[in-house]
């Protein structure tokens, strides 16, 4: 698991009605979070990390994500089969992450998912109607092509949907991408 600890992430490609949703409507743009590390205090010892907080200014995010939590899950390193560039608005890169990403998105999908992530879940109102939205976070590290110098990281953030029985739907491939800093 990389260190997520005050890792701030600003969002540069989004996607489908999460990326919309999530990402698209926050007032100022690009948006931009920060993770904060919760922890725990164990007896005898010291404290023991707990989760993430997500953090972030005014207008940066769409306002539901305020209190956002986030849980270190997973074991197994998501990999992509190879790297991307660096992040541009035109529609063969947008293209190009979708496809490098799809068997991470298959993978975030599955209900026995292992891949090493943080998760979250959060109140969304769209259209004008509450429901609840999942939310993962992978990095990839060294997935984004750098001509003069080491590959950059990229964070992916993957959103799902509950439906009526309680289960988790993709939410229309949902979601975003951006560099860590």
């Amino acid at each position: 698991m990389p260190s997520w600890e005050n890792m701030s992430v600003t969002i540069t490609h989004t996607w489908g009605d999460g990326g919309k949703i999530n990402f698209d409507n926050a007032p100022i743009q690009r948006p931009r979070f920060r993770l904060r590390g919760v922890y725990l205090p164990r007896s005898k010892a010291c404290a023991v990390l707990s989760h993430y907080a997500i953090e972030f200014n005014a207008g940066y995010m769409v306002e539901w994500w305020s209190g956002m939590q986030m849980f270190p899950l997973g074991n197994d390193p998501p990999r992509i089969s190879s790297s991307v560039p660096p992040p541009d608005p035109s529609a063969a890169t947008l293209d190009l992450y979708s496809k490098a990403l799809a068997p991470i998105r298959a993978e975030l999908n599955k209900t026995n998912n292992t891949l090493t992530r943080l998760e979250g879940y959060m109140s969304v109102i769209y259209p004008d109607v509450p429901r609840v939205d999942r939310v993962q976070m992978t990095f990839l590290s060294g997935a984004v092509l750098n001509p003069i110098g080491p590959n950059g990281d990229l964070v992916y953030v993957h959103f799902s949907f509950a439906d009526t029985n309680g289960g988790f739907v993709p939410n229309e491939d949902g979601g975003g991408t951006g560099p860590p800093h």
